[in-house]
């Protein structure tokens, strides 16, 4: 989802609506946190001081302006 959306905050409702149960079912903010957090672990670096996966605080998520070196704009 962040890789087709680069440029762009995604939302939290979208990430919740899209990568979940479409009805919201057992889905809470707390497992979106939780997500993005080993999200982070997995592509490497520190969790608590992202560079690829960035909160937008009231917004949502996007992309960091290093993700290119992860896979990121020419795949």
């Amino acid at each position: 989802m962040f890789i087709s959306n680069q440029k762009a905050i995604t939302t939290r409702d979208r990430l919740l609506h899209e990568v979940w149960d479409a009805a919201g079912e057992f889905v809470t903010n707390n497992t979106l946190n939780v997500s993005i957090k080993r999200l982070r672990e997995k592509i490497k670096g520190d969790p608590e001081k992202p560079v690829i996966i960035l909160h937008a605080p009231g917004m949502g998520y996007r992309l960091g302006d290093c993700h290119a070196a992860f896979g990121g704009a020419d795949e």
